[in-house]
């Protein structure tokens, strides 16, 4: 017992040291990517990208918590489990994103206590647990009674690539090299994945959830949650939300969008405005047949 006891306080006390070191670096954020219509049957999959050999120490941390995650919920954290949209399991039950938390915590610790980082870089599970833990506790009625919203994955994934001009993207990517312009792409339709799910989980709510305070928090939180994920999307191509090159127009306007920025649409242009609204319209009209398909099977 006293062994026990003398190494929690071991634990607590390099977990403070750390965080009292001078260093200052900050680990980069790893991105999570959105799995493809055709991934989603997938067990083999990856839903996230691979981590540098540059950040060897942070990774290592990561994969104590993937293996923390597995054995905790029986389920891989690498191909079971996913940041958008929100997984049903965060809203399970108050116990489990008790438990899921408690694991962000222990990652946290790794990383400071033995990559001497002073400020955690971050991440959809620190956004959940270390900064609006609270707003997720009181939208978790609301959250698990809409987590349908998993049966219109495949359509918006099919939403996403229909919504795309090709013409345009060949236009905005102009003097892109092969592996900006992939990039490009590929971050484009996944603002626009995350456009069309964040309709089908709103109107869901909608639906299912109390209206007032209830329905109105968990609006709040979930936008909350796309947001500060697309706010770190563009902080990581290092430009300014008025004035991107390489970040994607769609993501762009969908992330003023969200903050109500008006400013950016003029800056866009009328053409592009224009544009954005078809793509909008697009993941109404999918996400509107399958509710339909959805209703009509239950």
């Amino acid at each position: 017992m006293r062994w026990t006891s003398a190494l929690i306080a071991l634990v607590v006390w390099l977990c403070i040291f750390a965080q009292s070191r001078p260093q200052q670096k900050v680990v980069l954020r790893r991105r999570r990517s959105t799995v493809s219509a055709t991934d989603f049957a997938r067990n083999d999959s990856p839903n996230y990208l691979y981590y540098d050999v540059e950040y060897h120490c942070e990774a290592l941390c990561g994969a104590q918590f993937a293996r923390d995650f597995e054995e905790e919920f029986g389920l891989s954290y690498l191909t079971q489990f996913f940041d958008f949209p929100i997984d049903p399991l965060l809203s399970s039950s108050p116990s489990a994103l008790s438990r899921f938390c408690r694991l962000v915590h222990d990652r946290r610790c790794c990383v400071q206590r033995e990559c001497f980082v002073q400020q955690m870089a971050h991440s959809p599970q620190s956004h959940i647990c270390l900064k609006h833990r609270e707003d997720f506790e009181r939208a978790m009625n609301c959250l698990n009674a809409t987590n349908a919203h998993f049966h219109f994955h495949a359509a918006c994934s099919k939403a996403a690539k229909r919504s795309i001009d090709i013409d345009r993207e060949l236009a905005e990517t102009r003097d892109f090299s092969a592996t900006e312009a992939a990039n490009y792409h590929q971050q484009d339709l996944r603002c626009r994945f995350q456009s069309c799910t964040l309709h089908a989980r709103m109107q869901l709510i909608d639906q299912k959830c109390a209206p007032g305070l209830e329905a109105d928090d968990t609006r709040g939180t979930v936008s909350r949650y796309y947001t500060d994920d697309l706010e770190l999307d563009l902080a990581e191509y290092g430009e300014l939300l008025n004035s991107t090159r390489h970040f994607p127009r769609f993501c762009t306007a969908f992330l003023a969008q969200q903050k109500k920025d008006e400013n950016v649409f003029t800056t866009l242009g009328i053409e592009f405005a224009t544009s954005y609204g078809k793509a909008l319209s697009i993941f109404v009209e999918e996400v509107e047949k399958k509710k339909q398909m959805f209703t009509m099977s239950n």
